[in-house]
């Protein structure tokens, strides 16, 4: 018997309430941590396994699902979406970064480039940020 709503009992303890934390939520969370240490730790043990196993020639973060996906990588893809949310390219020499696939501008921004012919750039899907960077870096 429920005698008390599953939203009422994940009210923080500040507003007099339980506080259970959101399982679903918390586990989203765990798995957007092991996502992000794949990401950024590429030579630890696990990093190597998963590299070799499901994303052999891209990074994680352009991984596919694969045909055969374990449970663990199932979910580490799951927890990627967190992650992407919270990302933000440091643009840099810009050579690591496509114009029109990657999300590299700040969001109230669209991918669209104001400053040049998007009809000619639009037929060359692979341009690179570092295309628009003008030799004296402006």
């Amino acid at each position: 018997m429920a005698w008390v709503s599953w939203d009422t009992m994940t009210i923080p303890k500040l507003e007099d309430a339980l506080g259970f934390k959101d399982l679903g939520v918390q586990n989203l969370a765990l798995f957007a941590k092991q996502c992000w240490k794949v990401a950024s730790q590429p030579q630890s043990l696990l990093s190597r396994l998963l590299k070799g196993k499901y994303f052999r020639y891209s990074s994680i973060m352009n991984a596919e699902i694969g045909t055969v996906p374990s449970w663990g990588w199932h979910s580490i893809l799951k927890g990627r979406k967190v992650v992407e949310k919270g990302l933000v390219w440091r643009v840099g020499d810009g050579s690591n970064i496509r114009i029109f696939s990657d999300a590299w501008l700040a969001p109230p921004h669209s991918y669209v480039v104001s400053s040049y012919e998007t009809s000619k750039l639009q037929n060359q899907p692979l341009l690179m940020v570092k295309d628009l960077i003008l030799s004296n870096g402006k």
